[in-house]
């Protein structure tokens, strides 16, 4: 190689380093609030701290795959409104870093993930996730003001071996208190479903929200909530004998000391709600 092409190499490599020193990908470090903010008072500040830590797990994950949990993070980073994150399931082990709260699958040849994405309100105080998953979160309804309003969805996304994309996402009713997520199907049917666990404090209850997948993988799910806690239970039930699933609510009576579960009632499916077998009247939404 002749020193005149030595040069001119030596040239295109600086030119490229001092480049991509210039994208914000590429950021050493990053970015800091001003005097007086936090980071949940600067939208950019942010994005460039979640998108750090990020690449940071890039560089030290030992074992990668084209459309990873990494790759989702980002996405989710990149393409949403400021203030979302993928959540990250509870861990009630110091010794394991969080799992992300990612299913994958593949079904005709296609692959898709089912993600739980956390976006802040609109117009309201950035959202931290920690404060949102596991037992302590949920507990976050009694300071919202502080914390900041997070909104949980179950999304459903395709991977082509380049992008994501969105198939559909549903928002979950509950604010805080993610503990886990799992792929299951239920009944003689064997309808496959998604189901979401929250911890909810107020109610001294485990709630479960059940995304049943009755009329095919990409079109949106049918959520069933059921929950059992110290004051109230509600269990899933097979009542009338058809694709949907059904529940049975129960009366308690408790005191300080004691409770005691009463009898229980049925909710059917009909049109749009679930509808009393007694009262007709009552329905609910989910």
């Amino acid at each position: 190689m002749t020193i005149r092409m030595q040069i001119a190499l030596w040239t295109v490599l600086f030119s490229l380093f001092f480049f991509f020193q210039g994208c914000d990908w590429f950021q050493s470090t990053p970015e800091k609030p001003n005097d007086g903010q936090t980071v949940a008072d600067n939208q950019s500040v942010d994005m460039s701290i979640q998108e750090f830590v990020i690449r940071e797990k890039m560089k030290n994950a030992v074992s990668r795959f084209p459309g990873d949990t990494l790759d989702l993070a980002l996405h989710v980073l990149k393409n949403y409104p400021p203030g979302s994150y993928l959540a990250d399931l509870d861990n009630i082990s110091t010794n394991f870093a969080r799992k992300g709260a990612v299913i994958y699958f593949t079904e005709k040849g296609k692959k898709y993930v089912f993600a739980l994405i956390v976006k802040s309100m609109e117009g309201g105080k950035l959202i931290e996730i920690d404060n949102f998953t596991g037992y302590n979160s949920s507990f976050v309804d009694y300071d919202s003001t502080n914390l900041g309003t997070a909104f949980f969805f179950l999304t459903l996304f395709n991977y082509d071996r380049t992008d994501f994309t969105l198939v559909w996402e549903e928002i979950i009713p509950q604010s805080g208190g993610l503990m886990n997520f799992r792929y299951n199907s239920w009944g003689a049917f064997k309808i496959p479903y998604v189901n979401v666990h929250f911890f909810s404090a107020p109610q001294l209850s485990n709630d479960e929200y059940n995304f049943f997948l009755v009329n095919g993988l990409e079109n949106k799910p049918h959520l069933l909530n059921i929950y059992e806690g110290h004051i109230r239970r509600r269990r899933m039930a097979d009542i009338n004998r058809d694709s949907i699933p059904d529940y049975y609510e129960w009366r308690v009576f408790y005191t300080d000391s004691s409770r005691t579960f009463l009898d229980s009632v049925g909710f059917i499916w009909k049109d749009s709600v679930y509808v009393n077998t007694q009262n007709p009247r009552m329905t609910r939404r989910y």
